[in-house]
């Protein structure tokens, strides 16, 4: 009988949890499906399934609303895929490990509609439509920072952390993004994202299940 191999000891460089690393492969093979549809073809897409707030504002019908899910999976460009990408691995993961992939994925999907609808509210006649997993990934970050914060440094440290990542996200909604300045940063709905991602770490702080907060 031959003796079972002898593992090395070490870690995988990219050890990451089940539903982090199914988000991301799905972003990618979304992206790469793009690259081989035509150029009206891929403005199509873009128009059925990003969202788009004047068309939102004058009555949403079911179309609209589904929207709200299938803008979070469309991406500019590989530079907003990367960024997105990266933002998923080191922020996803944690939550995941800590909440489980359940509701990792709740917080971004919350953060995902919170950031679209006050994207709407404050742009409601704006024609052009929204996509990206940014407002889902802001609240993926705001989850973890006010667990931190509030063991670490309370909530001055809390408000010092949201000012920063305030201020972060209105420089990059006034330059863009650097490298690839055609891409106009929604910070609302990163802010709308951020916050909500706040308001579920505070409700899961009032209201722990299964002892996890």
């Amino acid at each position: 009988m031959a003796d079972a191999p002898q593992r090395d000891g070490r870690e995988p460089i990219l050890n990451l949890p089940p539903l982090t690393s199914a988000l991301a492969a799905l972003l990618l093979a979304i992206q790469i499906v793009r690259q081989f549809l035509d150029a009206e073809t891929d403005v199509w897409l873009i128009l059925e399934l990003g969202v788009v707030p004047a068309r939102f504002t004058a009555g949403p019908g079911l179309q609209d609303l589904v929207t709200l899910l299938t803008y979070m999976l469309l991406h500019g460009g590989w530079l907003h895929l990367i960024f997105n990408l990266v933002a998923l691995i080191a922020f996803g993961s944690g939550v995941e490990r800590l909440l489980g992939g359940a509701r990792m994925l709740f917080t971004a999907v919350l953060g995902g509609v919170a950031g679209v609808l006050l994207h709407v509210l404050i742009y409601p006649s704006d024609t052009s439509p929204l996509i990206g997993a940014s407002g889902g990934l802001s609240a993926l970050f705001g989850r973890p920072v006010f667990a931190i914060a509030r063991r670490a440094g309370g909530w001055r440290r809390l408000i010092s952390v949201t000012a920063i990542w305030l201020g972060l996200n209105l420089a990059f909604g006034l330059v863009g993004v650097p490298g690839d300045e055609t891409v106009e940063v929604a910070w609302v709905a990163h802010m709308g994202g951020y916050f909500a991602g706040l308001a579920y770490g505070f409700w899961l702080m009032r209201n722990p299940v299964g002892g996890r907060r």
